[in-house]
């Protein structure tokens, strides 16, 4: 009887929970789905500020790395070095060289080109930088309004171009031309460290391997002024590919702003885009007033005048950068929230003494 009794009285204390005790625990429980989602969100937030950052930051040394190297070979002319007493010579007929090619951006930037115009700033886009396929809006591509633009000139790297064996001043060959890609109706320079001169290529180059070098047209349409580069140029020359390369800040092509490099590619200006999300450039320029190679001022590309960019001899730039991703940081300016970081570096240009 006592077994019995002591068996219904365990069972009836292990009936179950009371209301009270259910919603306590329930409150517990929800307290701690509460603390485990907030360290959720935040780690999450935490992630994606990080990321945005790491983003950013890697946008931004890409762009500037992609400048620099540009802009420090800014007037590059091989052996003939940065003096502006060494004999140079542009033997290309614009005209000529317009009505059998039929490239008048090519035309634009090779006039008149001495040398010492291997870097021009601009804070609009005008004439000479829409002869040379570059317009302002808001299509992909176009130049965005109230960025700064940069143009370089220089002889581009061409590592198979020493010359080996030089017939006269008007025939070239040179070591290998498949490290150069040198087509028909290319514009080169050939150089030493006496001299330098600009010449179109008149003959149908071999791709690979040892390579001749034409300036002139045995039919008489010639690219050049005359059938002969002004120098004799042995094998201590080399040839080297012309280059106009701009950079400025474009509509890139899922909408977002980017730097974008406008430059010569197979005998014809093309746009590339390089890194997306830079929305500014601004860029200032160093001017050496007293000819000690260093700059007694920086201003931007509307107070140089036409005769100080010969005198530029180094290049501030401060581009703005923003994250791909939206809501990342609480900003009461930015409506979309967006990581935004301006980088600032300062270029010297090698070849200006």
């Amino acid at each position: 009887m006592n077994l019995i009794k002591n068996t219904v009285s365990f069972t009836r204390k292990q009936s179950g929970l009371t209301l009270v005790e259910l919603m306590v625990a329930m409150v517990i429980s929800l307290l701690l789905i509460a603390g485990t989602i907030t360290i959720f969100a935040s780690n999450k937030q935490a992630y994606r500020l990080n990321e945005a950052s790491s983003r950013v930051q890697e946008s931004g040394r890409f762009a500037l790395d992609f400048m620099r190297s540009d802009i420090r070979m800014a007037g590059f002319l091989g052996c003939v070095g940065p003096s502006k007493t060494v004999k140079f010579n542009n033997n290309i007929d614009t005209a000529k060289y317009n009505t059998i090619v039929g490239k008048t951006d090519i035309q634009s930037a090779i006039t008149s080109y001495d040398g010492t115009g291997s870097l021009v700033g601009f804070d609009t886009v005008g004439a000479e930088l829409t002869a040379l396929g570059l317009t302002t809006g808001t299509s992909e591509e176009d130049h965005l309004a109230g960025t700064d633009v940069i143009m370089i000139k220089l002889a581009g790297g061409c590592p198979g171009g020493k010359v080996v064996s030089p017939k006269d001043n008007a025939n070239f060959k040179i070591e290998d031309n498949s490290t150069c890609n040198i087509q028909q109706n290319d514009i080169v320079l050939v150089s030493n460290c006496s001299g330098g001169d600009f010449f179109g290529v008149t003959s149908n180059v071999a791709t690979s391997g040892p390579a001749a070098l034409t300036a002139t047209l045995a039919t008489g349409n010639n690219l050049n002024i005359d059938n002969h580069v002004s120098g004799n140029y042995g094998t201590d020359a080399e040839i080297f590919k012309f280059q106009t390369i701009v950079y400025y800040i474009g509509t890139g092509a899922s909408g977002a702003p980017s730097l974008f490099k406008h430059s010569i590619v197979n005998g014809s200006f093309e746009s590339q885009e390089l890194v997306e999300n830079v929305e500014d450039m601004t860029i200032q320029y160093g001017v050496d007033s007293n000819g000690n190679s260093s700059p007694n001022y920086y201003v931007l590309a509307g107070a140089v005048t036409a005769a100080d960019w010969a005198n530029v001899v180094s290049v501030r730039i401060t581009i703005d950068v923003r994250s791909e991703s939206q809501n990342v940081v609480q900003s009461a300016v930015n409506a979309d929230k967006r990581l935004r970081h301006s980088f600032t570096e300062t270029i010297k240009i090698r070849n200006r003494i």
